[in-house]
């Protein structure tokens, strides 16, 4: 009888021997075992959100700008106009045009001179001091308005406000004339060359 050897090389080997004449060479026969594949529990997983880096990260951001009352005099040809809801303050400057100041605006100026007219219409408050207005200071349907030290080439007109109003002091060329507000103007000692009028009759 031939002898067989039977070598199983992985992951071992089993050697088989059967009874039989040593003359005879042994026949060895080798079985490899297929490769394991992976089972569903070795799979490494794959990285989170929190093992990559946060691209929308804000921690670096920056706070939002704040605006300052200069930035709400938009200057276009010499005019300056003062957008609804918006604050602007004039300190020791020419203005070669027009100062218009829109609803819900407030304008605060300060030794200023105007070439045109100062128009404000629903204004939050005007203010102007110690200044020089070449044109006329027209102000309708607003609110707070404070006229004083400053001189008037034209009239100072106040119509259909809906707060406190001050005329004090102001050298007018033209015409002081005050209609329909409430309350009524206050001030005083303006001295003016045309007439005054209506509700600033005695300013």
């Amino acid at each position: 009888m031939r002898r067989l050897a039977l070598t199983l090389t992985v992951p071992f080997a089993i050697v088989l021997t059967a009874c039989g004449s040593s003359s005879e060479p042994a026949e060895t026969v080798t079985v490899t075992s297929p490769a394991a594949t992976p089972t569903s529990g070795s799979t490494e997983p794959s990285p989170t959100s929190e093992d990559s880096p946060d691209s929308t990260s804000t921690d670096d951001a920056s706070p939002p700008a704040t605006s300052s009352p200069t930035q709400g005099c938009q200057r276009e040809g010499g005019n300056i106009t003062v957008p609804d809801g918006a604050t602007c303050r004039l300190t020791d400057e020419d203005i070669a045009g027009n100062i218009t100041v829109g609803q819900g605006a407030t304008l605060t100026a300060k030794d200023i001179d105007v070439d045109g007219n100062v128009v404000g219409r629903g204004h939050a408050a005007v203010t102007i001091t110690d200044s020089d207005i070449d044109g006329n200071v027209q102000l309708k349907g607003g609110k707070k308005a404070t006229i004083r030290d400053t001189d008037i080439d034209g009239t100072l007109q106040a119509d259909n406000a809906r707060g406190a109003q001050v005329f004090r002091d102001n050298d007018i060329d033209g015409n002081l004339t005050c209609t329909g507000n409430k309350p009524a103007p206050t001030g005083g000692n303006n001295d003016v060359d045309g007439s005054k009028r209506g509700q600033c009759a005695r300013l």
